[in-house]
């Protein structure tokens, strides 16, 4: 399979896959379309935890954040390290959320768009919109505040499209240059709140927005975590319906506008002549629940929050679909096989390129971990098996329950065993490639065991304080 010159890779923040066209969602998404019909789409793609940093860490690293600390060792070579030690024009632009702010992590050039923290004290972003005289969230929400509004911004000045323009601006650059490039531009949105500019915000008519799933479930089905965890930030059991569907309608009002700039982005990789030589990678850090089993935001394993979006688009790529399963932690391994560069010994997932030239064969599962309740999740091509420190298990057989329903694992011991020990198999093999600093995954090759930690829900009651639509 032929390698590739340059990598694209193109992230948002809180993109779950079920509401683009290709994965089945509203006909608003255009250029993410087209760039699927055109390369190949992964359906089993998932996020190694559904959570922001440790994600983007392994976006990094190619570590899973079982592994490696979230505030990178010196010890520990990123994937910007190894191509700009390479030669490469390497770029970070848009929403990093790591720390310290500013790394640098490996990258030449660092134009930042932080949407919380002492990040938005220290990015390029803010100061820039406020030089033109303008407050990104004038309409008094942040990040934490799951609601809908209408934001206030002039369209060229909200984050997304400011992301767009630095992607565009490198791009022109390399116009005239020799130097292969790996660009990293990741867009702040759809992340709450919830809040697109007027042209994007009437896009979607509430009424037409599906409905949430896995509603269906008894809430005394659920895991103590995840029922503590919804009652803690105030949105368990959401009934008004109307409120939902309005949050659904911006959330995808955003995702327009990120589609909008896509095409924007790509029309300039076209235009510079970078197209051929340039291998594109759209993907996101993790998904959102936006109501589905009566939650919002991520944290957890389940479909809505944990797969992913990936498309693969280059010279070379087969087009249409995959069913392999793949993670972020194949991420590095992967570009780092397009840009034929050598893959260190840290990294614990695989190259795509090797998964599809056998076809998956190798590839059992993957690993998703969540950092609330520190629960422990195995992903294969038909089921999902999650092992709770408390002793709870959940086997959902998503080929029959894609909407994670009804839990079978009680009903199915052989089953079920036999997915524990293929996570117990890769927790071992996770165990050699540890930090050192990082204590031992598991306890005499077995799952540990361990008590909830109630004050995790104390912090999270304080943390998000909003959480009815508006």
């Amino acid at each position: 399979m032929k390698r590739f010159k340059n990598v694209l890779l193109i992230l948002c923040d809180q993109l779950r896959a079920d509401f683009l066209g290709v994965y089945g969602g509203p006909n608003i998404t255009p250029n993410i379309d087209s760039l699927a019909k055109n390369g190949l789409v992964f359906t089993k793609a998932y996020t190694p935890s559904p959570m922001c940093v440790p994600a983007r860490m392994t976006m990094l690293t190619g570590m899973h954040s079982l592994t490696c600390p979230l505030q990178i060792p010196s010890s520990v070579l990123t994937i910007a390290d190894i191509l700009s030690n390479a030669g490469f024009n390497t770029a970070a632009l848009g929403k990093m959320h790591m720390f310290p702010t500013r790394g640098p992590y490996g990258f030449k050039e660092l134009i930042l768009s932080e949407d919380t923290g002492t990040g938005m004290f220290l990015d390029d972003y803010h100061p820039w919109l406020a030089k033109q005289g303008y407050m990104e969230w004038s309409h008094g929400l942040d990040n934490y505040d799951i609601l809908s509004v209408e934001n206030y911004l002039p369209k060229n000045k909200t984050v997304t499209h400011w992301n767009s323009e630095q992607a565009i601006k490198f791009l022109k650059k390399q116009k005239n240059t020799s130097r292969p490039f790996y660009l990293v531009t990741s867009f702040v949105k759809p992340h709450p709140p919830y809040d697109p500019v007027a042209s994007w915000s009437k896009l979607v008519n509430s009424k037409d927005t599906p409905l949430p799933i896995g509603l269906k479930r008894p809430w005394k089905d659920y895991p103590e975590v995840v029922r503590l965890w919804a009652q803690a930030v105030g949105y368990a059991k959401i009934s008004n319906k109307i409120d939902i569907r309005q949050i659904r309608a911006h959330y995808l009002g955003l995702v327009a506008q990120i589609d909008y700039e896509i095409g924007r982005i790509i029309a300039t990789l076209e235009e510079s002549n970078l197209e051929k030589d340039t291998l594109i990678v759209f993907s996101s850090d993790h998904g959102d629940f936006l109501g589905d089993h009566n939650l919002f935001m991520k944290f957890f394993a389940y479909e809505s929050s944990a797969r992913i979006p990936l498309i693969i688009k280059g010279p070379g790529i087969p087009k249409g679909l995959s069913s392999i399963p793949v993670s972020i932690l194949d991420f590095v391994p992967t570009l780092l096989d397009f840009c034929e560069q050598k893959i260190p010994v840290q990294c614990q997932g695989e190259s795509i390129l090797k998964l599809l030239d056998e076809n998956g064969k190798s590839r059992k599962g993957v690993l998703i971990s969540t950092t609330h309740g520190n629960a422990l999740c195995w992903a294969t091509r038909r089921y999902k098996y999650t092992f709770w420190p408390n002793g709870e298990e959940e086997l959902f057989d998503l080929e029959t329950d894609p909407y994670e329903i009804k839990n079978i694992a009680k009903e199915n011991p052989k089953l079920k065993n036999k997915l524990k020990n293929e996570l117990i198999v890769e927790l071992e093999r996770f165990n050699k490639k540890r930090v050192k600093t990082i204590l031992p995954l598991l306890k005499n090759k077995k799952l540990k065991k361990g008590e909830i930690d109630y004050n995790d829900f104390v912090d999270m009651s304080k943390r998000f304080v909003q959480h009815k639509a508006i």
